[in-house]
């Protein structure tokens, strides 16, 4: 009698640790992944320069994000533009979503530094699309696109055409 009680005993203990063990799982928050930044400088053949800097990965659907801006009037002439923020599809795709403007009135020799906040729109499904800076300029509108992620991954190399023409149509000059 004695052997079955201390065999039930033993049992009983040997049951709850496994159970201990198996419900201890770790209930910690993962990290997120890493994000990878990037940052583009350009200046016209008339001076004006733009610079931008965000993430190339790490945007999820619904999520809201900041861009730094700067943009500098060295041109000898007021500059009165647009810029725009879109996501582009990859060609043969026209899609453009828009994500942010502000106008843009400097005199020459002015500039301004500003964060752009935007939201990712809920539909994308996870992959690679064109991040995209139309500027309207003095010397006319130029078309900056550099290749981010959505939704988990890396940003996968991509030598596609975006689709300009349907970025500047979006954001008409002023």
């Amino acid at each position: 009698m004695y052997q079955k009680k201390l065999f039930s005993v033993l049992l009983a203990v040997a049951v709850l640790s496994l159970l201990a063990a198996c419900g201890s799982a770790d209930l910690s928050t993962p990290e997120p992944a890493e994000r990878t930044p990037f940052s583009l400088q350009t200046t016209s053949e008339d001076g004006a320069q733009v610079g931008w800097e965000a993430w190339a990965n790490g945007y999820q659907p619904g999520a809201s994000e900041t861009m730094a801006i700067r943009v500098k009037n060295n041109t000898d002439q007021a500059w009165q533009g647009r810029l725009c923020v879109q996501l582009l599809e990859r060609v043969p795709s026209q899609a453009v979503y828009p994500l942010a403007e502000r106008a843009i009135d400097l005199e020459s020799g002015v500039g301004f530094e500003d964060e752009l906040r935007f939201v990712i729109p809920d539909e994308l499904a996870a992959g690679t699309y064109g991040l995209a800076l139309v500027i309207h300029r003095p010397a006319g509108p130029a078309v900056s696109v550099t290749s981010i992620q959505i939704g988990n991954g890396g940003v996968e190399p991509s030598e596609d055409a975006w689709p300009t023409d349907a970025a500047l149509q979006a954001c008409p000059a002023p």
